[in-house]
């Protein structure tokens, strides 16, 4: 689980599928009897290398806000980017340059 910032970007920042794999590793150590205690923290830290600068902002705030004593469980943060995600890729805006990239990208042209 320590390694999930390493994995997300070997499926393309693909959040769904990034859960699906935690998933999966989740079942595979509970068959096992075994479970981790830092998923949150590793969860927070796949998301936070993600290349979309909307969902590392999304994450930054829940982290802040967790960081400030308000609970959040694994399922609800994995639920959380999974919808931006999804959002995001229904209107065309995943992955899209900020303002300050297309301003730069202008003044290059």
């Amino acid at each position: 689980m320590s390694n999930l910032d390493r994995y997300i970007p070997t499926i393309v920042n693909e959040i769904t599928k990034f859960n699906q794999y935690v998933k999966t590793l989740i079942r595979s150590l509970a068959a096992r009897g075994k479970h981790t205690e830092d998923l949150l923290t590793n969860l927070f830290k796949g998301y936070m290398v993600v290349t979309d600068k909307d969902v590392v902002r999304f994450i930054s705030r829940k982290l802040e806000k967790y960081e400030g004593g308000k609970d959040i469980s694994t399922d609800e943060l994995m639920q959380l980017a999974d919808n931006k995600f999804r959002l995001l890729k229904e209107k065309g805006m995943w992955e899209a340059p900020s303002q300050e990239e297309e301003n730069i990208m202008a003044l290059q042209s």
